[in-house]
């Protein structure tokens, strides 16, 4: 197995090279329902991480409803778009093994379909981290696909390319949360038809405590 710079070297190659057919295909008006419970828990003017924004989708459609964003991606053509798509957020090309911010500076963050691009040993590091982002009360939304085991496969966006892929049991992406300080407030499992087929996917929303 490929080391983890090797793996992030990977995903952005990825991202940069289908970052146009992304957008098209990424069906967020799926995913609404899942980011209103989120921002119906914080407070107008929020400030919210988000954890490998990509091309800004979520982003746009948070400051919109009038929180702040800073958004992280490895991708610089995925944070070109985002920067577009949501001209009032901050953006940083930055990982999150690396990324450093002072402790409980966000009210909120999300991972939305983030995680997935992550091998297993880095789950807990990342998940601790960013549990000391966030505020005590604050809240952690976190979408990834159900499965076991991780790899690396042809993407189905663009001939030629691969990418890193892993999937979650319950279990394991509870322990991990639950460890770093969340309290699982909701955890649910979503039906999605998208690029993939029909993909089974774990929404979960969580708070700082």
């Amino acid at each position: 197995m490929i080391n983890s710079r090797q793996i992030r070297q990977l995903v952005a190659r990825t991202y940069n090279a289908i970052s146009q057919k992304y957008v098209s295909s990424y069906p967020f008006s799926q995913y609404t329902q899942y980011v209103d419970r989120f921002l119906s828990k914080l407070k107008p003017n929020s400030r919210i991480l988000d954890l490998g924004c990509g091309p800004g989708i979520v982003a746009k459609y948070i400051t919109e409803r009038g929180h702040k964003i800073v958004g992280i991606d490895i991708s610089p053509a995925m944070l070109k778009m985002a920067s577009k798509a949501a001209p009032s957020a901050k953006f940083r090309l930055e990982s999150m093994q690396d990324v450093s911010f002072p402790k409980a500076s966000f009210d909120g963050a999300v991972a939305i379909f983030s995680l997935l691009h992550i091998p297993s040993y880095e789950l807990q590091p990342i998940v601790n981290k960013v549990r000391s982002f966030i505020k005590k009360d604050g809240y952690f939304l976190i979408a990834v696909v159900r499965g076991k085991g991780e790899h690396i496969s042809p993407d189905p966006l663009i001939k030629g390319r691969s990418m890193f892929w892993r999937g979650f049991i319950r279990y394991e992406i509870n322990e991990a949360l639950m460890k770093a300080g969340f309290k699982i407030l909701v955890i649910e499992t979503n039906y999605s038809k998208n690029t993939f087929g029909i993909e089974r996917q774990l929404w979960i929303l969580c708070q700082a405590i």
